[in-house]
Parts: structure tokens; sequence; C-alpha cells
């Protein structure tokens, strides 16, 4: 007679251990450190908001060994940041397909060379989605699952041990899962560039509603004066009608025309001025280093 919940133990035990060859502890900043997920031969990502530091960074590599790491580079946006080191000739993760809510999902992390995991299940899938500066993240997934902070950017694997993504700490500390699709666009980008540049026009706004309440617009209440915007003429008190002949639904709609591709673009900016309709163009700058 067949055990199923021992097989079904063996069978996680298995994936875990599959996955924790390419999961590695990164020791980049004071307290707790946090995972990472080898993502190529050298190369490893973890969460950009779990790196506190840029230089003095190791990583404890599956085998227990630890290496010398250097930031390659981060992208706030989509929380990816990019380490090399010398080692662990592994290629690309096997990507897996969109889970379904109520798919098993494996958390695995590592906190020094203590391999930690968490079992659970999909929460929530849904579609594309910005983060709060503007990063697409592929496809919005929660995990049911509890992740120690030291974990987090550790690996989500599927049933069969592909990776969904990386997990990353949401509001209230819900699970989120950067997806492997967004991983990589990141990390390849990063490491061609060594960050993932914005658009930039240097405009502060706020929504401005219509009658009922619904957003007509972005108005203008800071201007950095070196900024795009300033040197081609728009004004504190100006309200963003349209961009490019688009209509402006309040500052969302500003950030996400600002992603990597609108560096270098044309931008078009229907106003509202003391009551007349102005247009103002200027050309799209990368966001300046904090």
């Amino acid at each position: 007679m067949s055990n199923v919940l021992k097989e079904f133990s063996d069978a996680t035990t298995a994936l875990v251990q599959a996955a924790a060859k390419r999961v590695v502890a990164v020791n980049g900043r004071e307290w707790g450190g946090s995972s990472g997920i080898i993502v190529k031969p050298g190369v490893v990502v973890t969460a950009e908001e779990a790196l506190e530091r840029d230089d003095e960074i190791s990583v404890i590599l599956p085998d227990g060994q630890e290496a010398q790491a250097t930031v390659a580079g981060g992208d706030p946006t989509t929380d990816v940041a990019v380490l090399r080191f010398s080692g662990a000739d592994l290629a690309e993760p096997k990507a897996a397909a969109l889970p379904l809510p109520g798919a098993i999902v494996i958390g695995v992390g590592r906190v020094g060379k203590d391999v930690v995991t968490a079992i659970g299940s999909i929460a929530l899938v849904g579609e594309a989605w910005r983060s709060s500066q503007g990063g697409l993240i592929d496809a919005r997934i929660r995990a049911d699952i509890t992740l120690r902070r030291a974990t987090e950017g550790s690996a989500l694997v599927d049933a069969e041990g592909s990776l969904i993504g990386m997990a990353v700490f949401g509001p209230r500390r819900r699970v989120l899962a950067i997806p492997h699709a967004t991983v990589m666009r990141a990390t390849e980008h990063i490491l061609a560039h060594g960050s993932v540049t914005r658009g930039y026009v240097g405009v502060h706004v706020r929504p401005i509603a219509a009658d009922g309440g619904f957003p007509a617009g972005a108005i203008i209440v800071g201007l950095d004066p070196e900024g795009p915007a300033k040197k081609a003429g728009v004004i504190i008190g100006d309200v963003v009608l349209t961009w490019n002949g688009e209509p402006v639904n309040g500052a969302r709609s500003i950030i996400e025309r600002l992603g990597p591709a609108s560096v270098g673009q044309g931008a078009k900016l229907g106003l509202s001025r003391a009551g007349k309709e102005v247009d103002v163009s200027m050309t799209v700058a990368p966001r300046p280093s904090a």
C-alpha cells in the first residue's frame, strides 16, 4: 500500500534540494543578510532593497564556500540587484509557466550554509503592473507562504522545480514574486549598462480631479531647475492633460511613460495654463543618479 504522505514529502525534499543548488546567502546588509539566486555563470540576483551597502559583499555558495561579490548594478523599480562572483557555472534557470491560484509553491532561501524553505500556495495571479517607482512587473503574483527576513531574494519554484520568480516582501510583509521574465530582463540590462536608467523630465505633480472626482490630469507643483520640463517652458501651476496626444490621468500616467525606452525620446505635453491650452515639447533625459 502506497504511502501518499511519504511520496509527497520525498518529492518536496527533492525539489528543495534541486533548487538549493542555485540559491546563495548574501551578506549585503548589517543584520540578517538576504538570499539570492544564481541565474548565470558567476551572476546572482537578489532583492535590491535587501542590499544596504555596495562593497564588502560576500555570498555563501551552495557548496558552503564563501566568495567575494561585487555589485554589477540594481534596479529599485523592479527590486532587482545583480552581483558578480567567481564560480558556480550554472545556466539560466528554467522558467515556470504562469501559475494559477491554488498551485503549490516552494520558497527556497539560504541563511549562511543552511537551506531554509517554506511551502504554501499561490494566493493571487494578476496582470502586469507598475511598482510605486514605475517599474514594469510582468505579472502580479502573491504567494501564501511565510518567509524569514533573511530569505528575501529567495527562489520561488513550482511543483516541477521551475522558477516562478524571486521572493520579495510587499505591503504587510506579504510575499510577492518578481517573475522570472522581469528578473532576467532587468539582469540583462544591468549587466549591459550597470543599471536600469529611467526617463526624467524634472516635474513633481499631483493628480487633479474633474467633476465627479475622476482625475483629469496632473498639476505641476515642483520643477527641477535643470530638468527638461523647466527648460522647455513648463511652469508651476500648469496642468498636464496629454502626453504625446494621449490623456494623462494623474501622476501614475506620467511615471508609466518614463520607462527605460523613453530616454532620448520626444515628449509633447498638452497643458492647461490659466484656462488656455498650451503645447510644450521636450526630450526625455536619463534620470540623474541619487
